[in-house]
């Protein structure tokens, strides 16, 4: 008994956000600190459906792997809905635990739900399930920003103080 979930109900697409903490153990039995993830209202006019009901990864079609990373993948997917695609982070829960990144990825949801702003990707929706947490994303083409500018070199100025 890794993780334990409570009753969750989450939009059918990622016009809204809908999600609820879960409370995990440790295989000795000790108690993990929790993941809440409160319910945030996207502005009208979102490209996505506006229904209610349980969101899963069913509403999707996945078309490939956009990249991995310590806790789980990326993935493109198309919304049947709207047949739009999106990014799906899909991040491993016992390995979010095992790695002390609860808080961590708490407050990566918080500040994509919180902010909105033309430059920065949009968070459509999060939902989980028995062994995953899910983050539906804006997709944008041309990989990670860390990366392009890791290319331009970049990071090398900011990190070493310079303009």
């Amino acid at each position: 008994n890794l993780i334990h979930q409570p009753n969750y109900t989450a939009s059918n697409t990622p016009n809204q956000q809908h999600d609820s903490g879960y409370s995990s153990g440790n295989a000795d039995g000790s108690h993990v600190p929790s993941i809440n993830i409160p319910t945030v209202q996207k502005p009208s006019g979102n490209p996505m459906r506006e229904t209610k009901g349980k969101y899963t990864l069913n509403d999707f079609t996945i078309s490939r792997t956009l990249g991995t990373g310590s806790f789980g993948r990326v993935h493109l997917v198309q919304s049947k809905h709207n047949q739009r695609f999106y990014a799906v982070k899909v991040l491993k829960k016992a390995q979010v635990v095992k790695m002390k990144q609860v808080e961590h990825t708490n407050d990566e949801r918080r500040m994509l739900q919180r902010c909105r702003h033309p430059f920065l990707i949009t968070l459509w929706g999060t939902w989980q399930d028995s062994k995953n947490l899910y983050m539906v994303m804006d997709f944008i083409e041309g990989g990670e920003l860390f990366s392009l500018l890791r290319k331009s070199q970049v990071t090398t100025k900011v990190s070493t103080g310079g303009a």
